[in-house]
């Protein structure tokens, strides 16, 4: 596991769901392989290139968003981005050659304002 916090105590945990508010990311479809992990308060409200800021290859494989908020990828080459809602989990979803993710702090339903994909 790998995680991208703002300096928290981590605590044991092995999955990611014991981690809440977090959201997690696999390379593998169906939750499989070693998690990495961003809290919402570390990393919301900006794009987080998941290639350059964590060594993640694409495409990746799944997601768990136990963050509190909803939580949004998008491709900087087609400009595409999709929103999933607070609580979402996607085990194949169809956003795993997206590099960039923005957590929406404190947003739920995705009516939140994204910032220019870089």
């Amino acid at each position: 596991m790998t995680f991208h916090t703002s300096g928290q105590d981590i605590p044991a945990a092995t999955t990611c769901d014991e981690l809440r508010p977090v959201v997690c990311i696999y390379p593998g479809g169906n939750y499989t392989g070693a998690f990495q992990a961003w809290f919402p308060d570390a990393a919301g409200g900006f794009w987080i290139s998941l290639t350059n800021d964590s060594g993640m290859t694409l495409p990746w494989g799944s997601f768990h968003d136990f963050s509190g908020s909803s939580v949004a990828f998008g491709d900087v080459s087609t400009g595409q981005r999709k929103c999933y809602v607070v609580e979402s989990s996607a085990a194949y979803p169809s956003v795993t050659s997206y590099r960039y993710m923005w957590i929406e702090y404190g947003v739920k339903n995705c009516t939140g304002t994204l910032g220019w994909l870089p």
